[in-house]
């Protein structure tokens, strides 16, 4: 490959890259969102602590849940982009090719001499 060439397969690699990133991300907010410590298991002394524990796991989850999602939606658009530019390759092709079909092939000028060396 010269310069700046599009290669469909190492786009769509990439994208797998953002697909599996966002599997693990939900494998992990799940494990977050569903944590055995609730805020009653810190005691009196530290139930504070215990209340911001379970809004602060919450959050997180919710946050790995946001990220995961967005890391599917550019999976996607990864993909989708790789279709388009297949496409658009694909049908630039056949457009030249027809049009070259559609001119006349070049014939030497009459009078002309073909010399052979």
């Amino acid at each position: 490959m010269d310069g700046f060439e599009y290669d469909p397969q190492a786009v769509r690699g990439f994208a797998e890259v953002f697909n599996q990133a966002k599997a693990q991300l939900e494998q992990v907010k799940a494990t977050a969102a569903q944590t055995s410590a609730h805020a009653a298991d810190f005691g009196k002394s530290w139930a504070d602590y215990g209340t911001k524990f379970e809004t602060y796991m919450k959050a997180i989850a919710d946050d790995l849940g946001n990220l995961a999602t967005h890391l599917g939606e550019i999976g996607v658009q990864l993909n989708q982009g790789t279709d388009l530019a297949v496409q658009s390759d694909t049908t630039g092709f056949a457009s030249i090719k027809a049009i070259e079909e559609q001119l006349p092939t070049k014939q030497p000028a009459s009078g002309g001499h073909n010399i052979e060396v």
